[in-house]
């Protein structure tokens, strides 16, 4: 693939919807200086499975997530996954041809790494971590990728305790979509009155999605139960 500026590959995937806003909103960023590639490497098959699971399985996910959430269970599941992915994920980077690697999505992370370091001309690769509190353990099965993009002192902090070196770690803050960045002053309650709200009460912006598995209907209940007038614009993604 050619290209009149150098091309920077995006690799994520649609099993919950935080990870492709996260490759939007770096294609936000970066698409003026750069061609910017979105792809989900995965089979459909594993988008299907993620939702069934995340709506009608919900412990089996929680325990699946604690199981492999330390270092020897996170290795298994990453040397699995790539037995799984690695020709499609070779197959991808050779027809992009990308000047540089970014992965939003863990699971992705190592089997990326394997592909890269197999071929002729290894590829600078980036790994955006996702969550702002506390990260799975699989993030960390692979530590020698050229940058780690930390979006809070805490996953800063966290990844320096999981062995990733200091120089390869950016504190950077979360990235987002730019439509969320181009909002006209004195705008807010005019908009908020078209949509029927009161412009005077406190607005809450609230990201359902996660096929289902965010509990949101819980935390709309907790939110409404504080006593304090509060309206709720609810973003449910793919619930």
């Amino acid at each position: 693939m050619k290209a009149s500026k150098p091309t920077i590959l995006i690799l994520t995937t649609h099993t919950g919807g935080g990870h492709l806003n996260l490759a939007q909103s770096l294609q936000d960023i970066l698409g003026t200086a750069y061609e910017v590639a979105i792809v989900d490497p995965q089979p459909a098959l594993v988008d299907r499975w993620y939702t069934s699971v995340s709506r009608h399985s919900l412990r089996f996910l929680e325990r699946q997530f604690t199981f492999t959430d330390n270092g020897t269970a996170s290795s298994g599941l990453h040397r699995v996954l790539t037995s799984l992915s690695f020709r499609r994920l070779h197959r991808v980077i050779e027809h992009v041809q990308p000047a540089l690697i970014i992965t939003t999505h863990a699971l992705l992370s190592y089997a990326t790494a394997r592909v890269n370091e197999r071929r002729r001309e290894r590829v600078p690769l980036v790994f955006q971590l996702t969550d702002l509190g506390r990260l799975h353990m699989t993030w960390f099965a692979e530590k020698q990728a050229d940058a780690y993009l930390a979006p809070t002192r805490e996953i800063f902090s966290q990844a320096l305790e999981q062995g990733i070196e200091k120089n390869h770690l950016h504190l950077t803050g979360r990235p987002v979509r730019r439509q969320f960045l181009e909002v006209l002053p004195g705008r807010r309650s005019e908009t908020l009155a078209a949509l029927d709200f009161d412009p005077t009460i406190f607005t809450i912006f609230l990201q359902g999605g996660a096929k289902g598995s965010a509990g949101v209907d819980r935390t709309i209940e907790s939110l409404l139960s504080t006593g304090t007038p509060v309206q709720i614009i609810l973003a449910v993604g793919n619930n």
